[in-house]
Formats: structure tokens, C-alpha cells, sequence
């Protein structure tokens, strides 16, 4: 596995590819090599834009794990962070945070239209449909940390300790992460019922950009497909002003949802990043999807490019949360300080920690680390991401209602 590593960091990967592949067939199944190895090879796949290989592999190495715990841990903050999935998850923390801004900021306000939607889909039907349709097809569990979707039905328990973090790395949120000098626990950080709402709505918009992309290219499961996504599609508008000109909306055929965060025009290819991606079409055959699809938004707000009302920098409204950060680098120097904290020296090994004899403190210091190697992958994204959150306007463009201004105007009539 080693030598396998050392060839995809020189680029070699075909190389690499070969020595993984023979590895597979050499390793005992269900054992630790042998999840790995897969793990490795699906990522391959993906930086050659095999993305059905690289999901089989990915599948395979899960169920070749599930057996080993401190595996599939380590797997999931993986894969959360691997080559693709970084700009799926970078569209769904931009979404998350422009959906947040356009209800006012208010956890309140979008908790409410979440529950709305809860009593409005039938819970059984949903929750099949979220929990149980997806988990059968092939790609689910690359992309998915947590079992649970529904808001109803968010604990601690469906949360990834990949989640928890890397929101309150990207959001800045003031969390303690030390209680009278001992390791930090999860539990204390996902007990807290606005950060747990914040993680369950970046995985929600997350499923929608995977679901929507390999949806796109898997045609033979268009009854499944239409089913699953009609039960999604009420979440996919939990944006107050949902043709904001950064957010594109349609459904195809009457099934298939789709967000990005700009504007397409229609006669764009839609890549990856958008969620969408035509694996095995020609262009003339993706070309046909997309002029089935309306990218462009025409609503009042968008044709005449309202301005926003601009505010001051590193001033965030203190709602529910606190929001506190005067500069973007202490959120660098934090992590080095938790690094320091922790002690890196206690890792059992440098690159996949035995899960079996360290603390759950120390799988948060190994997710610093990938998270770290991110930044350095594409430190502009993240840090837009962060400018994103930062810069909020005031209440502009669009008037929202709340449940106050309901019963102001009740009590007024």
C-alpha cells in the first residue's frame, strides 16, 4: 500500500492503480488492508473521472468494514474530504449559509419551515424514501456521514464527528474545546441544538447535489429516481427567495432537482461542481438534457440585480448562536493550538490511526490535519466560504415572513 502511495503522490497513477488492484486480490476480505486497498483504488477512479467505478469501490469498501469500526470512522472523514467530494461539499456549505442569510439569519425561522415540511410529507413514506431507497443504490454511502435526514429525527447519535468539526471550522462558531484540561467530546459539541440543526441542513444540500448528479447519468433507475427525488424536492426550496440569481432550480422530467451557486446559462455544460455530470453521454446527448432544463431566473430580484446593503466586516448578527471573529486567521491559529493541545506526537501511526487505542480527541486531531491538507488544496474556495459567512447582508432583496410578523399583522386586523 505503501509503494501505492508514494506512486499517486508522484501523479503515477496507473501505477498505482495496478499495485492497489493487485493488492485487493492478494488481501484477506473484511479485514483492514483489504477496506483500505478498495478505498484507495476508488480514489483513482475518481481523479480519472470514473466516478462508477469509484463509487463501486467506495461501496465495497464499506461493506468490506463494517466489521471495523475504527475503519469506517477514518473512512467517513475520508471521504467526506476526497478529490470531488470537497466541491460538493463546498457548494452545500455556500448554499447552507445563503439560505440562512436569506430567512434573516435566523435558525428559528428556517427550523420552522423544516417542521413544516416534516408534517407535510408522511414521516414513514419520507423516511423510506430518504433512508431506505438511497441506501440501496450503489453511490450512497461515499458521500453520506450521518443515517439520518429527517430534522425530526436528528441526536447526536446520526451525527459524524467529520461534520460537527469541519462545520465549526468553515462557520467559526465559538466552541469550547477544552473542559478543565481534558480531550474535548463529541457530546458536548452535538448536544447543541442550532449547531445540530446547521450539520443536518449542509448534509441535506449535499445528498441534493450527489443525488442530482449521478441521477442525471443513471437512466435505468428513472421510476426509483423520480420517487426518491419527489420526496426530496420540498427540501431543495428551503430558500425563502429560491431563484436567487447565485441559486439555479429545475426539476427534470418532473423528477430531478437541480442547485448550483451561480447562474448557467442554458447553453452550458453543467460540470461537476454544479452537481450534475453526463459520465457516458456524447455532447450532442447532453446537450438534449439541457435544453430540458431552465437555469435561468427571471424573477424581479435577479434581472434587475438589486444590490446588497453592505455592512461591516467581521460583524456577524448574534442570534441563537454566537458568531464572534475578528479576524479569519485566528481560525488557522485555533487549529494549531488544538494541534499542540492534543499532543500530534500521540498518534499511534502518521497517516491512518489505530481507532482502538486513541481517544475521540484524537480522531478530531486527525480530521484537523485533512482538513489543514485541504486548505492547502484549495485555500481560495475555503476561504470564500468563510468571506461568504462573514459578509452578511442586512435584511435585503427579500421580504420574509415570520411567525412574529404573522401575528403582528393578526393583531393589527
Amino acid at each position: 500500500m505503501k509503494e501505492g502511495v508514494s506512486f499517486e503522490k508522484s501523479n503515477n497513477f496507473d501505477k498505482a492503480h495496478d499495485l492497489y488492484t493487485k493488492g485487493i486480490a492478494n488481501a484477506k476480505p473484511e479485514t483492514f488492508v483489504f477496506s483500505a486497498l478498495y478505498f484507495k483504488r476508488s480514489k483513482i477512479f475518481h481523479s480519472h473521472g470514473l466516478f462508477r467505478d469509484c463509487l463501486a469501490d467506495s461501496e465495497q469498501a464499506l461493506n468490506s468494514s463494517l466489521l471495523n469500526d475504527r475503519f469506517k470512522r477514518y473512512l467517513n472523514i475520508q471521504m467526506l474530504l476526497s478529490y470531488g467530494v470537497r466541491d460538493k461539499f463546498l457548494m452545500a456549505l455556500r448554499l447552507t449559509i445563503i439560505a440562512m442569510k436569506e430567512i434573516g439569519n435566523s435558525i428559528d425561522a428556517m427550523r420552522h419551515k423544516i417542521s413544516v415540511i416534516d408534517r407535510y410529507k408522511s414521516l414513514p413514506t419520507f423516511n423510506k424514501f430518504i433512508t431506505d431507497a438511497l441506501s440501496k443504490m450503489e453511490y450512497d454511502s461515499i458521500y453520506i456521514t450521518a443515517p439520518k435526514y429527517s430534522p425530526n429525527l436528528m441526536t447526536h447519535e446520526s451525527q459524524s464527528v467529520a461534520s460537527c468539526v469541519i462545520m465549526a471550522y468553515f462557520y467559526g462558531l465559538e466552541i469550547k474545546l477544552f473542559k478543565k484540561n481534558d480531550f474535548i467530546y463529541l457530546q458536548t459539541l452535538a448536544n447543541d441544538e442550532n449547531f445540530l440543526f446547521l450539520v443536518q441542513f449542509i448534509e441535506i444540500n449535499t445528498r441534493i447535489a450527489n443525488f442530482n448528479g449521478l441521477n442525471m447519468s443513471m437512466l435505468s433507475i428513472k421510476h426509483q429516481s423520480l420517487k426518491v427525488s419527489n420526496a426530496i424536492f420540498a427540501y431543495s426550496n428551503l430558500f425563502p427567495h429560491s431563484c436567487r440569481k447565485m441559486i439555479a432550480h429545475s426539476r427534470h422530467y418532473n423528477g430531478i432537482i437541480i442547485r448550483s451557486t451561480c447562474s448557467i446559462k442554458k447553453s452550458e455544460q453543467v460540470f461537476n461542481n454544479y452537481g450534475v455530470f453526463f459520465d457516458d453521454c456524447n455532447n450532442q446527448v447532453s446537450q438534449d438534457f439541457l435544453k430540458n432544463l431552465d437555469y435561468i431566473c427571471k424573477c424581479k430580484v435577479c434581472v434587475d440585480d438589486v444590490e446588497t446593503v453592505p455592512i461591516k466586516k467581521h460583524k456577524v448578527p448574534n442570534e441563537d448562536l454566537e458568531y464572534f471573529r475578528s479576524d479569519i486567521k485566528t481560525l488557522q491559529e485555533q487549529i494549531n493550538v488544538l494541534k499542540s493541545y492534543l499532543c500530534e506526537q500521540c498518534i499511534v501511526n502518521n497517516y491512518l490511526p489505530l481507532f482502538n487505542y486513541v481517544s475521540e480527541a484524537k480522531i478530531i486531531l486527525t480530521l484537523l490535519r485533512k482538513i489543514d491538507e485541504y486548505q492547502s488544496y484549495n485555500t481560495n474556495e475555503a476561504y470564500e466560504c468563510i468571506k461568504l459567512f462573514f459578509e452578511i447582508p442586512a435584511e435585503e432583496q427579500v421580504p420574509y415572513v415570520t411567525l412574529q410578523n404573522i401575528r403582528a399583522t393578526t393583531q393589527k386586523s
